[in-house]
């Protein structure tokens, strides 16, 4: 039972991950009218950034704030 429980919690997170990454995709391209392909690689990166940071610091609000900031430069650029 317990198993179960994990496996329905962490499907519902990974299910919570794409609903936001889709909905980003789409409030861009209402918002621009334009189709961002690099969007999908910010995402990648930011969530590796995030995974990099937790491990070496084993803090998650760390690792969000660091996934912000590195999408927040690589969108400037």
């Amino acid at each position: 039972m317990e198993v179960l429980t994990a496996y329905l919690i962490a499907g519902l997170v990974s299910g919570a991950i794409y609903s936001l990454i889709g909905v980003g995709m789409n409030l861009l391209l209402v918002v621009s009218r334009v189709v961002q392909f690099a969007y999908g690689e910010i995402v990648v990166f930011g969530m590796y950034c995030c995974w990099l940071v937790h491990q070496f610091t084993g803090s998650y609000l760390l690792g969000f704030l660091a996934a912000i900031v590195v999408s927040i430069i690589l969108n400037i650029i």
